[in-house]
């Protein structure tokens, strides 16, 4: 036996010094090698959703890849671009004998995609707190794969560097899991995202668990998706009342209650993002789920839409600025500023002659509110844009311009071009200084598919037509909010 603690602990130490967990689980749980890691996790994300709100809490499953890497990525999908500068890992141990909070005694876990550092202050503190104990031998930690699973998933996803704070929940008493809960909030700001590491139930003979008869999957479901929806309630007691009346056997149970805890009276939104069973037969059935908890008010501020009203206004507003530039009216009109004409939100100002393009600038990021930028960029595209000679008195009047206004929504870095998806998403390319951006409406107007739209905004940017396949381009993605004039 110890021989084998001094192995692990010499396992634990990289060239550089310092403690180092290894990847344990490369090559079992997920793929070896990096390269085939990277393109595996970036697939099984795709491409962020569209709408947009603030995640405080993912809830995601711990097997392989293989079984549950599809849940698992649409739930990393809803933070792939963010940026957290640490992330709370709470998992379950699948050691027998583990009980309470078991912290990591590493400065850092490795994966195939490079280390992520430990924040150890906070791991401290905890021990100093009396709420967790040190793993110093490795017995409850090395080759558990609740917390190790999750790491490529972040490390691809999140956009800035950041530290994790890995804790393993054992066996704890509800009061106890509210306890931890509570001390754990002074390390959960707005710029920590916590993850909770669980599968399901575990369903058949293998597991010791079999109270379902007849339609076993869809029971399974049922049950889970329950469970899910109960956790979406943010209240330790409301779950475990729930689980006296339904069989389920989720691992990461105290891990949940920990988090739940932790977020209790917050205010806070759940959604079921995904489910799916893995196994085959009635012998050894498991449920995976991805679910995250919200913050209501940045859901309501973000997914708010224009009222066809406002869009009205906003294209007024856009044809007063360049009738006005050329004296062809006085004054701003009468057009009522709203709260959400005052969002602060990137726009472009399209013009068109006899529905070819006559002018189009903007600005991918906020330049100020919306009503400012239709404002300015109805100008730009009018007399500015060096494609086309500046708009005439003489050419306005004729009255074969129409105007189409773009808002957008913010800029989402994206690893792999041929998640794109035409006619959905704006795309900004760049390589160095050289940029170019094409609005989600050209795929439509052009009908290209996607290496020919590329291979033109390749042009666009001074760079040869197939230069978006060579390794050092950047490309980011964003939708657009997009009406005109009939």
């Amino acid at each position: 036996m110890k021989r084998l603690i001094i192995l692990s602990l010499l396992l634990s130490v990289s060239l550089s010094g310092q403690s180092v967990r290894p990847a344990f689980g490369a090559g079992l749980w997920y793929p070896r090698g990096g390269d085939e890691l990277r393109g595996e996790v970036d697939r099984l994300m795709g491409n962020p959703p569209l709408r947009s709100f603030f995640p405080r809490l993912l809830l995601v499953p711990h097997a392989g890849y293989l079984y549950s890497g599809v849940v698992a990525g649409r739930g990393y999908a809803q933070i792939r671009g963010r940026a957290f500068w640490r992330v709370l890992i709470l998992g379950p141990s699948h050691r027998e004998g583990a009980e309470g909070l078991i912290l990591p005694r590493e400065e850092a876990f490795a994966t195939p995609l490079g280390e992520v550092p430990v924040d150890r202050a906070a791991l401290e503190a905890l021990r100093e707190m009396g709420l967790g104990r040190v793993d110093r031998s490795g017995a409850l930690t090395d080759r558990e794969h609740s917390v190790e699973n999750q790491l490529p998933f972040l490390q691809r996803a999140l956009s800035s560097p950041f530290q994790i704070l890995p804790l393993l929940v054992g066996r704890v008493s509800p009061e106890e899991a509210v306890r931890i809960g509570l001390a754990l909030r002074r390390w959960v700001d707005s710029g920590t995202l916590v993850v909770v590491s669980t599968d399901l139930t575990h369903y058949g003979r293998a597991y010791g668990f079999t109270p379902y008869r007849g339609n076993l999957r869809g029971r399974m479901e049922r049950e889970d998706r329950g469970f899910l929806e109960t956790a979406g309630k943010v209240s330790p007691k409301s779950l475990l009342s729930w689980m006296r009346l339904h069989p389920v056997n989720p691992c990461g149970l105290s891990p949940l209650l920990v988090s739940l805890s932790l977020f209790e009276g917050e205010g806070l939104r759940g959604e079921t993002l995904a489910y799916g069973i893995g196994g085959e037969g009635e012998r050894a059935l498991v449920g995976y789920g991805s679910f995250v908890l919200f913050s209501k008010l940045k859901i309501e501020k973000e997914e708010k839409m224009l009222t066809e009203g406002e869009k009205r206004s906003l294209l007024k507003v856009a044809r007063g600025s360049i009738e006005q530039a050329l004296r062809l009216s006085t004054g701003g009109g009468d057009e009522i500023v709203t709260p959400a004409m005052k969002e602060e939100r990137g726009v472009f100002v399209t013009l068109r002659k006899r529905g070819e393009l006559r002018g189009c600038i903007g600005s991918l990021k906020p330049e100020g509110s919306l009503y400012q930028g239709v404002m300015r960029n109805a100008l730009n595209a009018a007399f500015r844009d060096p494609r086309f000679s500046p708009m005439t008195e003489g050419e306005w009047k004729r009255g074969e311009i129409t105007l189409e206004i773009s808002a957008l929504t913010p800029l989402t870095p994206v690893t792999d071009y041929r998640t794109l998806r035409l006619g959905t998403d704006g795309v900004l390319l760049s390589d160095g200084f050289q940029q170019a951006v094409f609005l989600p409406q050209v795929a439509d107007e052009t009908g290209w598919d996607l290496e020919t739209f590329l291979g033109h905004l390749c042009l666009k940017a001074g760079l040869q037509a197939q230069a978006f396949k060579k390794p050092g381009i950047q490309f980011w993605s964003f939708q657009a909010e997009v009406w005109a004039e009939e």
